[in-house]
């Protein structure tokens, strides 16, 4: 009886002599065939909290605020078309001009909607068409203020926007670019080291 004791016990890793069946499970002595095997990647082991599964399907914040300055940026251009008066039609407003501004605001609203449903192409088309617009409006604000100071107070600008419309635009598609490119707005869009384009 005492062999098959001994026996046993060269099956199972040396624990403290104090151990008991009611310590930790890190205190008890294991079997031989557990020991030799490899733990599992922590990485894949899955949650059951249902707090952290909801966290995933969570769209981050950062994609919403730029979802909705993408917006922003869609109402100004439209607002402008309303503010603007073109000199050379006699300071009437200019149907050209209205249909130019809501188009880019339907646009605008079409990829603001992709981005809230985590649409790869909305993030594409948001960071550059989106992000050259925002330094396009910046530039022409900065121009018009260069302008202004260089030239006679009673001399009109040669423009085709309303200067504090453009420039509240250029800001809110500069900041909804800066947002889209932050780690957590690319990883919610599939965008990691191993996939760039998150297309794959």
């Amino acid at each position: 009886m005492k062999e098959n004791n001994d026996f046993a016990n060269d099956d199972l890793i040396e624990a403290d002599e104090s151990a008991t069946p009611f310590d930790e499970p890190s205190k008890m002595p294991l079997p031989a065939e557990t020991r030799d095997k490899p733990l599992p990647d922590p990485a894949l082991w899955a949650s059951n909290n249902p707090k952290d599964k909801a966290d995933e399907g969570r769209l981050p914040e950062n994609v919403k605020i730029a979802g909705a300055l993408f917006i922003v940026h869609g109402v100004c251009l439209a607002l402008n078309s309303f503010l603007w008066r073109d000199p050379k039609a006699g300071g009437n407003l200019d149907s050209n001009d209205l249909l130019r501004g809501f188009l880019w605001f339907g646009a605008t609203f079409f990829i603001a909607s992709g981005l809230f449903e985590r649409r790869i192409w909305a993030w594409w088309v948001a960071t550059l068409i989106g992000g050259g617009a925002g330094i396009v409006n910046l530039l022409a604000s900065i121009g018009n203020v260069v302008s202004r100071s260089l030239l006679p107070a009673d001399e009109p600008i040669q423009a085709n926007f309303y200067p504090p419309v453009i420039a509240v635009a250029a800001v809110a598609m500069l900041l909804s670019t800066a947002l889209l490119l932050t780690p957590t707005a690319k990883a919610a869009f599939g965008i990691t080291k191993d996939n760039p384009s998150g297309l794959f």
